[in-house]
């Protein structure tokens, strides 16, 4: 039998739950937290409207924030599976921006590597990914590592706050904060998410519940972009569409359901 790949277990930090459980409970419920900063403004001056861990200092800023993140997420993933040897991490990142930089990039990789706070895992971190589309691009190396046999587990971890001055100055500078003025801003907010994927032989070895299976990831590059001369067509959506579908027998197999990280910016709907 081919060898398949397994979602074995999920773990997030959120605004709105410390685990994944917790998160999907309250977005069932309607819960958001969205809610003032104590100090930080809009472009605007305005008090500013966000998503934030209700535990973290909100004088906290930049890596601290997405080393806590990180961490809870894979302390919830080894609770949830055990002691195991030295997994392959694919970390997600923010791409570079003010308030976060190749070096901020380089230090987390660093840390999560020396961190020992995670108990007996102590996992081997490369980057993934980053930005909006790195989760997907760690899931494309994660599934071909696993189909290959190079590795038998992986996890992916994607982390990410606005919550930094410089960033959200860059923002508000660019009028992408939510808020009179900004014709197409999103609310800032910060999470942490993490999936585990095995090989079968090793899910099945060890016992481990099968929550998904995951028969295809697709990614590529858009050449058109949003802020170009030349009209988006979405041929680069359209290829990553016909990579993750590839296997599927259609019509038996059609897509039921399709999500979108869709955030109040305008022009991610228009395209």
């Amino acid at each position: 039998m081919s060898a398949s790949v397994h979602i074995v277990a999920v773990a997030a930090r959120t605004p709105v739950g410390l685990t994944a459980e917790e998160s999907a409970a309250s977005v069932r419920a309607g819960i958001s937290r969205l809610q003032l900063h104590p100090f930080m403004v809009n472009g605007l001056g305005k008090p500013l409207r966000c998503a934030r861990d209700g535990l973290l200092e909100a004088g906290t800023q930049g890596l601290s924030r997405l080393r806590v993140l990180a961490t809870a997420v894979l302390e919830e993933l080894r609770r949830k599976l055990g002691t195991l040897e030295a997994p392959r991490l694919l970390l997600v990142l923010p791409e570079s921006r003010p308030g976060f930089s190749e070096a901020d990039a380089l230090s987390m990789v660093e840390a999560l590597t020396s961190d020992r706070g995670t108990g007996s895992w102590s996992p081997r971190v490369e980057l993934g990914g980053r930005g909006h589309a790195g989760v997907l691009q760690a899931l494309e190396v994660a599934e071909q590592r696993l189909i290959s046999g190079s590795e038998e587990l992986c996890v992916v971890l994607g982390v990410d706050s606005y919550h930094d001055a410089d960033s959200l100055d860059w923002l508000a500078s660019q009028f992408r904060l939510a808020g009179e003025g900004a014709r197409t801003g999103f609310i800032p907010g910060e999470a942490a998410a993490g999936l585990v994927l095995a090989r079968s032989s090793l899910q099945r070895k060890l016992g481990l519940v099968s929550l998904a299976r995951v028969r295809g990831v697709g990614t590529a590059t858009e050449t058109r972009l949003i802020h170009g001369d030349e009209e988006v067509l979405g041929k680069g959506l359209a290829r990553a569409i016909q990579g993750a579908t590839r296997e599927l027998k259609l019509p038996d197999e059609a897509l039921d359901s399709v999500y979108c990280d869709l955030n109040g910016e305008r022009y991610r709907t228009e395209e």
